[in-house]
């Protein structure tokens, strides 16, 4: 859904018909015994937040148009999936142990089936294969 001022009144149906969700999902009872989960706040964050950048840019005539499909976060949750691939509920530390090795993994190599082209800046794989930095203060003792 793209957020526009392109026709007449679709800027305010289509602001009324969020604010019109967070009223739904806010209420919403979910389960048997009818208690707030956490994927309503998730919703309720990112309507808030559609809504409050659409005002600031859309509503103040910033620009033509927002397109609400580019705040997705499944970068991030792919991510996490990277992460919890060998432990579904690690430990902080885990996590960040994972973390750091999914990341070095990414740039340790240009993957064979990306859209981009590799550029002749230094690349931080290469770093761990720098020449050794030589110690000047050895010299003196």
């Amino acid at each position: 859904m793209a957020i526009s001022k392109f026709k007449d009144g679709e800027y305010e149906k289509t602001a009324s018909f969020l604010r019109d969700s967070i009223e739904l999902i806010t209420g919403l009872k979910v389960g048997s015994g009818g208690k707030y989960k956490p994927f309503q706040s998730g919703m309720l964050l990112a309507t808030h937040n559609v809504l409050s950048i659409a005002q600031d840019l859309v509503g103040q005539d910033k620009i033509l148009f927002l397109l609400t499909s580019r705040f997705s976060q499944d970068c991030l949750e792919n991510v996490f999936s990277s992460v919890r691939l060998k432990n579904p509920t690690p430990t902080p530390l885990e996590f960040c142990k994972n973390l750091r090795c999914v990341l070095v993994a990414h740039y340790l190599r240009v993957p064979s089936r990306s859209n981009y082209d590799a550029d002749d800046r230094h690349f931080l794989g290469d770093l761990l294969q720098l020449p050794p930095i030589r110690d000047t203060c050895s010299e003196y003792f």
